[in-house]
């Protein structure tokens, strides 16, 4: 749950409850059982948009809300399974998401525009 917090008497104004998703745990055969993941914060972009992401096999889901509508988008970022040996993510206030990507020999720094990773779906 998110709590939205008015800066000017911290005073709480409302709360947004957080869905959780779904994820396959790979190489434990056909009895792979479904598990669920709680996201982390990622950032507020301009707008009042909350970003969180989670890990997923072959990268992270993410989800974004509109504090002040029910809107959700879901979106995904593939990441080779080479380049998780570390990673760390960061939010600009105009919603660019970029990481540090550590695979064994090398350090990448990607970034993906927000606008082209989610599909609106309905709250």
């Amino acid at each position: 749950m998110v709590w939205a917090m008015k800066v000017e008497d911290g005073s709480y104004t409302g709360n947004i409850v957080l869905p959780d998703y779904e994820y396959r745990l790979s190489g434990l055969g056909d009895d792979a059982s479904v598990h669920r993941g709680i996201y982390s914060f990622l950032g507020v972009a301009n707008g009042g948009k909350l970003f969180f992401y989670g890990p997923q096999e072959g990268g992270y889901v993410l989800l974004i809300l509109e504090k002040e509508s029910s809107i959700r988008r879901h979106g995904f970022i593939s990441v080779d399974e080479d380049e998780l040996y570390y990673s760390s993510f960061s939010l600009s206030s105009t919603g660019i998401i970029s990481a540090l990507l550590a695979s064994e020999y090398a350090v990448r720094l990607v970034w993906w525009r927000s606008s082209g990773l989610f599909a609106e779906t309905a709250p």
